[in-house]
């Protein structure tokens, strides 16, 4: 079984930009035991002029142990 447990997160915003970061972790039972693996996020989003929608760019998952 799969969990993820949300974390802290902050945006931030730059007129038509912004940007949200944080970290999560996730854990699985494997082999009996539970393995806990926490991560980082980061997402940008942009408004666009034309349209006034927003555009999303979802960066990759970082592991990192030292959270």
């Amino acid at each position: 079984m799969l969990s993820v447990k949300l974390g802290e997160s902050v945006i931030k915003t730059y007129g038509d930009f912004a940007i949200n970061t944080g970290f999560y972790s996730f854990s699985l039972i494997k082999g009996g035991r539970v393995q806990i693996h926490p991560a980082r996020f980061s997402f940008s989003y942009l408004k666009l002029a034309m349209t006034g929608k927003q555009s999303i760019t979802i960066h990759p998952k970082h592991p990192n142990n030292k959270i």
